[in-house]
């Protein structure tokens, strides 16, 4: 069975010269500081392509989600289309709708909150049936 080596504080009594060797040999060698740098890892452990959070920010920096927003809103709240054109909403404006509509603050909350996924993906869900509708996919 073999031992991960072990760091010791600066100011230990196992760095002074005579003890350390003893402890070298039963614990093995010092790990020094470059060596225990930890690298950087997702918050959410996440792959970017399984992301929900990714989903949603390739949804709103495209065209057809802020339209589908736009068509959304006229028919929900029967308001003509000379009083909301259709490019009311933009990205910027389709993410500040989709963030308070799932709850979140920020898209990265999308993948450590399964409430506001689920929110998410019954809007993604809805969204894209109306895509397929309009590309005459039903």
């Amino acid at each position: 069975m073999s031992r991960k080596p072990i760091k010791f504080p600066q100011n230990s009594m196992m760095n002074h010269p005579e003890v350390r060797p003893v402890f070298e040999r039963l614990l093995g060698p010092r790990i020094e500081p470059e060596d225990c740098k930890m690298k950087p890892v997702s918050a959410t452990n996440v792959r970017h392509e399984d992301s929900v959070a990714a989903l949603a920010s390739q949804m709103c920096h495209g065209r057809a989600f802020p339209l589908y927003l736009d068509r959304r809103h006229r028919q929900k709240f029967g308001t003509p289309e000379a009083d909301w054109p259709d490019g009311t909403y933009d990205g910027l404006r389709a993410r500040d709708w989709l963030c308070k509509a799932c709850g979140v603050r920020i898209w990265s909350e999308l993948d450590t909150d399964p409430e506001a996924a689920e929110r998410f993906l019954k809007i993604y869900n809805r969204y894209s049936r109306w895509q397929a509708r309009r590309l005459g996919k039903i």
